[in-house]
């Protein structure tokens, strides 16, 4: 049975929740997800399980970060060097969607903010998820929250 998004790929830098459970849903409606980890350690919610001291299984499974990040393929790369931005950039030239969910300054010193992106695909659709929005004083602190 074909799904709603069948056909569109989704580029999810995320990490967490609100993020990574956003790709999820896309996921779950037939978006190819692939998520973007960093190669310096990955998304920060795969260490949420480990911090609490517990772990479930032989193998230390993480519920929480393999419910939000489930129905996605996955890459690492290391965004700080030219060579893993060059393949994120190719990727965002083939894809309909790009997720993140980090500070502005962040992905303003990464080269992965929208004017950036844009000019690669200007058919790409470019989402925030933002504590605090990309402006206004308050857009480089850190936010956390499930919504």
């Amino acid at each position: 049975m074909a799904m709603a998004l069948d056909g569109i790929r989704v580029l999810d830098w995320t990490q967490f929740q609100a993020g990574p459970v956003a790709g999820m849903l896309l996921g779950d409606l037939g978006a190819d997800v692939i998520k973007i980890e960093e190669r310096t350690g990955g998304d920060l919610g795969r260490g949420v399980v480990a911090a609490a001291g517990k772990g479930f299984g032989a193998a230390a499974r993480n519920p929480y970060f393999e419910i939000g990040n489930r129905n996605k393929r996955s890459i690492t790369l290391d965004l700080r060097k030219t060579k893993g931005r060059d393949i994120m950039y190719r990727l965002a030239e083939k894809s309909d969607v790009f997720l993140h969910n980090f500070r502005q300054k962040a992905v303003e010193e990464m080269g992965l903010h929208y004017e950036v992106l844009s000019r690669l695909n200007p058919r790409l659709v470019y989402a925030q998820v933002s504590g605090w929005g990309p402006n206004g004083p308050d857009r480089d602190d850190p936010g956390f929250d499930p919504a």
